[in-house]
């Protein structure tokens, strides 16, 4: 596919990152729709993410998510669309991504990240620090990786705006 043509954002990073702080905000800067992956698959499975690792496990989690992503890419067109922590951890899945879309990565230190769950319901929170070691490597494979430490959101956007701008023209 020819990367002009190639308008899907795709946001991806660890939990805490910003995914869907700064996708919301991106894609009203930009006038396009935003899909948070994890909201789009709670109202599919009528039931919340946390449930629905704990009644069907995540292997049924990430089936659904594998399935949600690909119908997006398949659809094309331009949105922002915030994906899970681990969407993308499929090797193949991941390849088709950076193939017909473009993927950024969000990323901040652990401990800033650790800091940004306090208090929120994440299944796999307890695990934060193995997970995040054992993703690091795919998370770098992105066409561009942004550092969301500095919490300025308006800055994050508008650098990201002008990144996609940029690399829809090729």
């Amino acid at each position: 596919m020819d990367p002009a043509a190639r308008s899907l954002l795709l946001l991806w990073g660890f939990m805490g990152s910003g995914k869907s702080t700064i996708g919301r905000e991106l894609a009203a800067r930009a006038g396009v729709p935003f899909v948070d992956l994890d909201e789009a698959l709670e109202s599919r499975a009528s039931m919340s993410i946390a449930d629905i690792f704990a009644k069907r496990g995540e292997p049924f989690f990430r089936e659904l998510e594998k399935r949600a992503l690909e119908e997006l890419l398949d659809e094309g067109g331009k949105a922002v669309v915030a994906l899970g922590g681990g969407a993308l951890l499929d090797e193949r899945l991941r390849a088709r991504s950076l193939a017909d879309a473009f993927v950024v990565t969000l990323t901040a230190p652990l401990e800033v990240l650790q800091l940004r769950l306090v208090g929120k319901a994440r299944p796999l929170a307890s695990r934060a620090a193995a997970l995040f070691e054992e993703r690091k490597s795919a998370y770098l494979e992105a066409h561009r990786t942004v550092d969301t430490s500095g919490d300025d959101v308006g800055a994050i956007v508008e650098t990201l705006l002008n990144t996609w701008s940029g690399w829809r023209r090729g």
